[in-house]
């Protein structure tokens, strides 16, 4: 092998499945050069460490393995054990025999949850009153029902997250029905399909901005607000956070853990003393890490649910 070859690390299905539960992402190989995999043995050697990390930037390493470092904010990890085969295959690589890895979630971009219509398309009713259905299904609404229709057979909108499925759309859907006050301004940040800026709507939001950095996302999104005649309530806009303007009263977020701890300062710039933020996109496993980080930012913890090892969580912005 020469240094500047890839080097790939396929997980086995019993890895992939520990890797799923602990961050909620689903990745298949772990990837680096061979160059990179060198240095890092030769890192964890220097530490005297039992693991090899198998990190994309090689300065968090010392975060990871000192332990007079520890003080710092320390990067989301996740070990794993190796197989034999996967042992030989580093071995021949590093002249090292490593029993076990690790590797950070977060460091990987270009992942998304990937979401589409069950093959039995139907209604799918979540929390007590939302009915989310693609746009031409057949559905008699009884009077309490909130109907949420999404754009369906599109290919620019298929594989756009949002459906109602998925738990942590759920969580946050059945958090917004107890959380979210009618009359005011939300943000919904990261809005996929759009179904959290149409249930907001739906509760009674006066203004809903929906964005996304998915230019996909944002025409679903504007398709919905269409299709469920909410456009005088819902803007989307294509853009990142710091591109949003204004004040407002709530902020939905159900965004990956990294994206979450990375503007949890700017949500409290971005909402009144006493707004709501609420948070999906979290396994249970980093729940816990989120918690703290969002309160270092002016935040208070009020509640926390958990749907298939998701979880949501609501937050209210301390008052002045």
């Amino acid at each position: 092998m020469k240094t500047s070859d890839e080097f790939n690390l396929i997980l086995t299905s019993q890895q992939k499945r520990e890797i799923y539960q602990k961050c909620g992402l689903v990745f298949k190989r772990i990837t680096t050069s061979v160059l990179s995999l060198v240095k890092l043995s030769l890192a964890a050697c220097a530490f005297k460490s039992e693991v090899l990390p198998l990190v994309k930037n090689i300065s968090i390493v010392k975060l990871i393995l000192d332990r007079e470092s520890m003080s710092a904010e320390q990067p989301f990890v996740i070990t794993l054990e190796l197989t034999s085969e996967q042992r030989e295959l580093i071995k021949n690589t590093v002249n090292k025999d490593w029993l076990r890895v690790m590797f950070c979630p977060d460091e990987h971009d270009n992942i998304a949850y990937i979401e589409q219509w069950e093959s039995d398309v139907s209604a799918k009713r979540v929390g007590d009153s939302f009915v989310i259905l693609p746009q031409d299904f057949d559905y008699s609404p009884s009077p309490a029902d909130k109907l949420i229709r999404l754009p369906h057979g599109d290919d620019k909108t298929k594989n756009t997250f949002g459906k109602g499925y998925h738990p942590t759309t759920q969580n946050m859907l059945c958090l917004m029905e107890k959380h979210l006050k009618a009359g005011g301004s939300v943000l919904d940040v990261g809005t996929g399909s759009g179904v959290l800026a149409v249930a907001a709507a739906r509760l009674g939001a006066k203004s809903v901005l929906a964005i996304d950095v998915d230019a996909n996302a944002v025409y679903s999104a504007q398709k919905s607000a269409e299709l469920n005649g909410l456009e005088d309530v819902i803007t989307t806009k294509i853009g990142t956070f710091d591109s949003v303007d204004g004040i407002y009263d709530a902020i939905l977020a159900n965004l990956f853990p990294k994206v979450i701890i990375s503007l949890a300062q700017e949500f409290s710039g971005k909402l009144i003393p006493g707004g709501l933020l609420l948070i999906s996109g979290v396994v249970s496993a980093r729940a816990l890490a989120i918690v703290p980080m969002l309160e270092r930012a002016g935040f208070e913890h009020h509640e926390s649910v958990s749907l298939q090892d998701w979880e949501g969580l609501v937050f209210y912005k301390k008052s002045l």
